[in-house]
């Protein structure tokens, strides 16, 4: 499994790993939303069967939506349903190529703008995205809030740390949590 672009994950997890509940995040933080949403517009998501359900089956706006799902199933317009992770990778990639300004235009890894499919859960399509992830956006939230969903085990051996920061809890934030971006360290498998 390859893809010509950047595979970059985005998650919120507790300090113990959940990140979810009866299909359903674990806190309601919205500049964590506000985040989520300024690094995946304009670029092609990918999301199994359940996230899918848990979003109420209406399409992210402004990204193509990827299902992967093992399943025969119509989620409806704004949905692109693919069976295995090769056909999510061609379809994510095919929406990049096709946006493209110029095959001469070189996207920045580091700019939020550069092409990247986006793995947005749940744990099963983490755990299996993950050997050729690049980048993960985690946002670490200073809390133990016990769920039923773990994020997948990192290797984290294999990864840096490149930026980090803190949010404060507030009256819109009833936990205080970090952004931080993480950068596979030694080369992902192809």
């Amino acid at each position: 499994m390859s893809a010509p672009h950047e595979i970059a994950l985005i998650v919120a997890m507790d300090q113990d790993g959940w990140i979810g509940r009866d299909g359903q995040l674990l806190w309601h933080l919205p500049d964590d939303l506000k985040h989520f949403k300024q690094l995946t517009l304009g670029q092609p998501v990918i999301m199994g069967r359940k996230t899918c359900e848990s979003l109420g089956r209406r399409p992210l706006p402004g990204r193509k939506n990827i299902v992967l799902t093992r399943q025969a199933m119509d989620f409806g317009p704004g949905f692109a349903v693919a069976h295995d992770a090769e056909a999510a990778l061609a379809l994510a990639s095919a929406e990049l190529d096709a946006r493209a300004p110029s095959a001469q235009a070189t996207p920045q890894p580091s700019s939020p703008a550069a092409s990247a499919i986006w793995i947005i859960g749940g744990a099963e399509i983490y755990a299996l995205f993950l050997p050729q992830t690049t980048r993960m956006e985690i946002t670490r939230v200073a809390a133990h809030v016990r769920g039923d969903v773990r994020f997948p085990a990192v290797p984290w051996h294999e990864w840096s740390l490149s930026t980090s920061s803190a949010h404060a809890a507030d009256e819109r934030h009833i936990h205080p949590f970090h952004f931080e971006t993480w950068l596979r360290s030694s080369p992902a498998p192809r």
